[in-house]
C-alpha cells in the first residue's frame, strides 16, 4: 500500500511515494555524473527492505526495482540489488531486478543480544550468501554492510574485533565465492 499509494514515514514524518522515489533516483544519477563524471566506477546500492510490510511477495515491486537499475544504467552507473540477510527464499521473486543489477548485495549484521550463538560467524554469513548468489543468480556479490554490536563491553568489543578480523583474513575465500 505504501509503495503504490504513498505513506507518511513514521520515523521522519515525511511523505514517501513512488513518484518521489523515481525523482530521487534520477536526481541522484544526474548528481553522480555531474560530480564524479561519466564512467566513474560509482556503484549504487538499491536496498529493498524485504523485511518490511510484505514487500518480499509483491510482484510489481520487481519491475520498479528494475526501473531504478535502468535509471542508473542509462548514466553508466553500476548497480547492486541488496536483499539484506533475511527471507533468502523470496529473493527469486525479483527476477527482473536481479537480471538488471550488476551485482547482488550481501550483508552480515549481528547483534550481541539477539545473535549470541552465531555472532562470530560473520565471515561465514557473507561467504554463504555470495555462494548462494553465484549459484542461484550467476551474479557476483558486493558486501553492502557488515556490523557487529559491541555491547556489553568489554567482552563484545573483543568478539567484535575477532569477527571483523576474521572477515578481512578471509578475503581469498570471499573472492572465490564471487
Amino acid at each position: 500500500t505504501c509503495v503504490e499509494n504513498g505513506c507518511k514515514d513514521k520515523y521522519e514524518g515525511v511523505w514517501k511515494d513512488k513518484a518521489t522515489w523515481y525523482r530521487m533516483s534520477n536526481e541522484l544519477a544526474d548528481r553522480i555524473v555531474q560530480v564524479m563524471g561519466p564512467d566513474s566506477g560509482t556503484i549504487v546500492i538499491v536496498e529493498t527492505e524485504f523485511n518490511q510490510g510484505g514487500i518480499q511477495s509483491y510482484e510489481p515491486f520487481d519491475g520498479y526495482l528494475a526501473d531504478h537499475m535502468a535509471i542508473f544504467h542509462a548514466r553508466r552507473i553500476q548497480t547492486v540489488v541488496g536483499f539484506g540477510n533475511w527471507d533468502r527464499n523470496t529473493w527469486k521473486n525479483f527476477d527482473r531486478a536481479v537480471a538488471a543489477a550488476d551485482m547482488m548485495g550481501v550483508q552480515s549484521l549481528l547483534s550481541s543480544v539477539r545473535d549470541q550463538r552465531n555472532y562470530l560467524s560473520g565471515a561465514e554469513m557473507l561467504i554463504s550468501a555470495a555462494l548462494y548468489n553465484q549459484a542461484t543468480f550467476g551474479k557476483p556479490s558486493f558486501v553492502t554492510d557488515f556490523a557487529f554490536s559491541s555491547y556489553p563491553e568489554p567482552s563484545y568489543e573483543l568478539y567484535q574485533d575477532t569477527v571483523v578480523r576474521d572477515i578481512f583474513s578471509r578475503m581469498d575465500d570471499l573472492r572465490a565465492a564471487g
